[in-house]
């Protein structure tokens, strides 16, 4: 996925898609080595710690904590962009497929 940039009140923002910005600075700590390390960057440029540490991917109840409580499920349309910003560069296509399924997504 190519990145389209804006400008946008007097800032360099980045469209990652699915009508999400970005500062284009927090960008450029994202790392394209390691999958692991760079969805976590991408996910705390899309994120606030907050978001992350009290919502989950999909909103429904896990199966390894039955006694905690369903969290909210993280915005949708960010979840995407970040999904969108990660694509096949960053994961091995059979990887990237069984993503898109748990998410349900289809593009």
């Amino acid at each position: 996925m190519l990145l389209f940039p804006l400008f946008y009140n007097y800032c360099f923002q980045v469209d990652l898609g699915h009508g999400v910005l970005v500062d284009a600075a927090n960008l450029q700590y994202v790392s394209s080595v390691e999958a692991k390390k760079t969805t976590y960057t991408v996910c705390e440029v899309v994120f606030t710690r907050d978001e992350l540490a009290n919502s989950s991917l999909t909103g429904k109840k896990s199966n390894a904590f039955l006694s905690l409580d369903v969290k909210e499920q993280l915005d949708t349309s960010r979840v995407k962009a970040v999904v969108g910003t990660l694509s096949l560069q960053h994961f091995p296509p059979h990887l990237y497929a069984v993503l898109i399924s748990k998410l349900d997504m289809h593009r």
